[in-house]
């Protein structure tokens, strides 16, 4: 599943030595969307 969220970001995001650019808000859009993904929420979260 892992690979698989690579391979999004990979589509999705800047080159990789821009990553550490992204913005906080960003990411955390692209966790919340993830949230509801079986296996990637905490449990109990």
């Amino acid at each position: 599943m892992l690979s698989f969220i690579e391979t999004t970001l990979a589509q999705t995001q800047p080159p990789a030595d821009q990553a550490i650019d992204i913005n906080e808000e960003v990411l955390d859009d692209f966790y919340l969307k993830w949230l509801g993904v079986p296996g990637l929420s905490h449990p109990g979260a």
